[in-house]
């Protein structure tokens, strides 16, 4: 690697960069090929790149280069990008020092280092990732559209004979009727007394009088004589 990259990376290392001038920086080396001697710390599965969609599913090592062991990303290709005569860069142990052809790809301002990618012939970016490191093919699956069940109006159950007469004789029952004095309606009760009923009521009121003078006599008599 060269001298003057290795300055910069250390410069972008002593503080805090955003993406934009950290990618201005290293614009001078960008896609630019080169041998890397790293040593290795740990890798994880590629899920997304913004870099280059060839990438994905490939693996992402994170490792140290130089003498102030700076760190640095390194995106690997899936095995199945590559040529049947291609050599894995992976697997490696922790503290394993290793060699591998790279580019620059950006700064990643979220974790302030650079991101490198491992070299590939641009013929070979186009093929489509089918395997390696765990990778798969893209496929796309149509999911069909759920629809709501249709509701069905329900069907009438159809009344036995004579059910609506029957019905229809219990509902008269509720309705009050002026010319029904016998009716068991809640309608309101009509002012007047019925015709034929007065002579009866008047005996009625009559009785009532007579108990109440005979008991207001009597009440009479007594306080009389135990006064």
């Amino acid at each position: 690697m060269k001298e003057n990259l290795l300055s910069i990376l250390s410069e972008l290392s002593a503080k805090k960069h955003g993406s934009d001038e950290g990618n201005e920086a290293l614009a001078p080396f960008m896609k630019e090929r080169m041998t890397l001697q790293a040593t290795f710390l740990s890798n994880q599965r590629t899920f997304n790149s913004r870099y280059d969609k060839s990438y994905v599913d490939g693996q992402t090592i994170l490792a140290r280069i130089g003498d102030d062991d700076l760190e640095v990303g390194i995106l690997i290709h899936p095995d199945s990008n590559w040529k049947e005569d291609h050599k894995p860069v992976l697997p490696l142990s922790q503290g394993d020092v290793f060699e591998i052809e790279v580019e620059i790809l950006g700064y990643n301002s979220l974790h302030q280092r650079v991101t490198f990618g491992e070299f590939m012939p641009e013929e070979m970016k186009s093929r489509q990732n089918q395997g390696a490191y765990g990778s798969r093919a893209d496929v796309t699956v149509d999911i069909p559209t759920k629809k709501p069940p249709v509701e069905r109006a329900r069907k009438r159950r159809k009344k036995e004979e004579g059910e609506e007469e029957l019905e229809e004789r219990e509902r008269k029952k509720f309705l009050y009727q002026d010319q029904n004095a016998e009716n068991l309606g809640c309608g309101c009760m009509p002012l007047g007394m019925p015709e034929g009923n007065h002579l009866k009521w008047l005996i009625i009121l009559l009785c009532f009088s007579l108990i109440a003078f005979a008991i207001g006599f009597a009440i009479r008599l007594l306080a009389n004589v135990f006064n």
